[in-house]
């Protein structure tokens, strides 16, 4: 239940959950990938110095470092509300309106909703100043170009302001929380006797 007394996990507590979520993800793919690859992991591995070769990698590769946190992820979310990073900092993800469980479908637009952080940003790091817009930078020279350029860095990371708008969002949203209608709660502070609830609201 959504109420004033429900506290939201803010920035730092969020962000600390993501880390020990990437810390415990990580050996996962690698364990499966040295399964699959053995000794040739670390040539691989290697080879991944741009993210265009990553792109070029093979299917089960791609499957390992792309698809399995994916789907780890949106089980935690499923069945527990949060993953194992937020568990432990007793983050729980629910519905922003209801206060209830998210759906899976709400799991699944809270998930592609991150998108929007970091497509742009793999757009520029793919393509970079590489992309040809002739008519413009034809006539600009190698000045206008590398303008041009760090406008297009500038516009790739702007979207990384929707994750630093939860810290100041009076719900602690960012904007895959807003497109996905999801709220991150501290559970222990969120969850009160409804006595207490009660006496609250007389």
């Amino acid at each position: 239940m959504i109420s004033p007394l429900t506290e939201y996990a803010g920035l730092w507590r969020r962000s600390a959950a993501h880390l020990i979520d990437m810390l415990w993800i990580a050996p996962i793919v690698i364990g499966l990938l040295y399964g699959a690859y053995g000794n040739e992991l670390t040539i691989i591995l290697n080879q991944f110095n741009s993210l265009t070769e990553l792109a070029h990698s093979e299917w089960l590769t791609f499957l390992m470092i792309g698809t399995l946190p994916t789907l780890l992820i949106l089980w935690f979310w499923f069945k527990y509300a949060a993953t194992p990073g937020k568990l432990l900092f007793d983050c729980e993800i629910v519905d922003a309106r209801s206060g209830n469980p998210i759906r899976f479908p709400q799991a699944l637009l809270r998930y592609l909703s991150y998108l929007i952080y970091v497509l742009p940003l793999i757009a520029i790091l793919l393509w970079g100043c590489d992309i040809e817009i002739s008519a413009l930078t034809g006539k600009m020279g190698e000045i206008g170009k590398t303008i041009l350029c760090s406008i297009g860095y500038i516009f790739a990371i702007l979207p990384l302001l929707g994750l630093l708008q939860i810290s100041w969002d009076k719900h602690k949203q960012g904007w895959h929380d807003k497109i996905a209608h999801t709220v991150v709660i501290i559970h222990d502070e969120a969850t009160l006797p409804l006595a207490q609830l009660d006496k609250y609201y007389r």
